[in-house]
């Protein structure tokens, strides 16, 4: 698909799709959607909501990624670890001080690939299962349900087609196909299409609503990802603009653009016939000069080029506030993850911090972890794996 036939589904006011050095306008100014960047659902439960009816919406996707396939788990590094050791399941167990087990926290299941196939949790966490294609993609996740969720959530997705779906699938039998996802390519530019349908389960609410979002890389460092919100009558009702940052190939920051704060920075330079807009150029521009910057993830490497840092900021409601959380890793002289350290900073309370240490078998797997939060007991974990002969 050629980008001007990109680009015009991609329908903005103000956004010219007739040609090429026009593409990625947004108007300047409008209000922006709550949903933060993810690449699968988020819930999120505002105080009113808890207090009338303790309704939780599942809010609208905002893709960022490259293409539209369901990311596989664990990730890379883990996944060559098992394939190379030939781990069929691993274990995580809760022990006492005398080393006795007391509960069994996780156990996954893992095809030769390293990959999971699925994980059965503890009965507050979420039972998850994956399928792949003879090509090796991810193309189903099932979510069972949950004392907290309590129907099962169908993901799927066709990567030769460029098309998924999201299901929901109640215990009484009934299934509703509550979101359709639609991808169309042009070199680097990614348009992704969202039609989702309203359904009510219990205290959970699925709103209806139509987007589509279009990822831009202006840089090999940057990623711009704009999506619009339409009405029943395909008028646009809001808008967000979300980024990534890259440095030597390696996520330094991720967030979104305020464009009210945009618009009002001199060094924009607005074009005088179309006042109320602006270019993907402008905007590339405006983020390296760091006007209208909300940043969301923070990522700091060491001269290895390993995490050593973390920063995480995320809106409490309509507040104003955030919750900020920081992480920092420590490694060994073999490269392996040693400690974690994290520290959460809510308002209107004292900040919480939490360590933790691992420990490893002689092949590199991992053997324990021990965590301590601040103000109570260290807690115990093991791990047991199994192995394809």
């Amino acid at each position: 698909m050629r980008l001007p036939l990109l680009l015009s589904l991609f329908v903005l006011s103000g956004l010219a799709a007739g040609s090429e050095q026009a593409y990625g306008q947004v108007p300047m100014g409008r209000n922006q959607p709550p949903p933060p960047p993810s690449e699968s659902y988020q819930l999120l439960q505002s105080p009113a909501q808890a207090r009338m009816a303790r309704l939780i919406t599942v809010q609208p996707t905002i893709p960022v990624g490259p293409d539209g396939a369901i990311r596989a788990e664990p990730d890379t590094a883990t996944r060559h670890l098992y394939a190379r050791h030939k781990v069929r399941a691993v274990m995580k167990v809760r022990i006492n001080r005398r080393g006795e087990v007391e509960d069994t926290l996780e156990y996954q299941t893992v095809d030769r690939q390293g990959r999971w196939q699925q994980v059965g949790t503890g009965p507050a966490s979420v039972q998850r299962q994956w399928a792949y294609n003879q090509n090796g993609h991810c193309t189903s996740l099932v979510e069972y349900p949950s004392p907290n969720r309590p129907y099962t959530v169908v993901t799927t997705y066709n990567p030769a087609l460029e098309q998924g779906q999201q299901e929901v699938l109640q215990a009484n039998g009934q299934h509703n196909v509550v979101s359709e996802k639609r991808l169309y390519h042009s070199g680097d530019t990614l348009l992704t299409e969202i039609k989702a349908r309203a359904l009510r389960v219990q205290q959970y609410q699925y709103p209806q609503y139509h987007q589509r979002s279009i990822r831009l890389v202006p840089h090999p460092d940057t990623v711009l990802s704009l999506t619009c919100f339409y009405d029943q009558s395909q008028q646009p009702t809001s808008y967000q603009v979300n980024y990534l940052l890259y440095r030597h190939g390696r996520l330094r920051e991720s967030g979104k653009l305020n464009l009210a704060t945009m618009a009002r920075a001199r060094s924009i330079g607005l074009p005088t016939d179309q006042p109320g807009v602006m270019s993907c150029a402008q905007m590339l521009a405006t983020l390296r000069a760091g006007y209208g910057l909300e940043p969301e993830r923070r990522h700091y490497y060491d001269a290895q080029h390993r995490l050593i840092r973390q920063e995480i900021t995320s809106p409490v409601g309509t507040t104003g506030q955030t919750v900020q959380t920081i992480v920092y890793y420590t490694y060994n002289n073999l490269g392996q993850l040693l400690g974690r350290q994290e520290r959460l900073s809510v308002p209107m309370a004292a900040p919480r911090t939490t360590y933790t240490v691992y420990s490893y078998f002689p092949q590199g797997l991992l053997s324990g972890e021990t965590t301590n939060v601040q103000g109570a007991k260290a807690v115990f974990y093991r791990y047991f794996y199994l192995y394809y002969q």
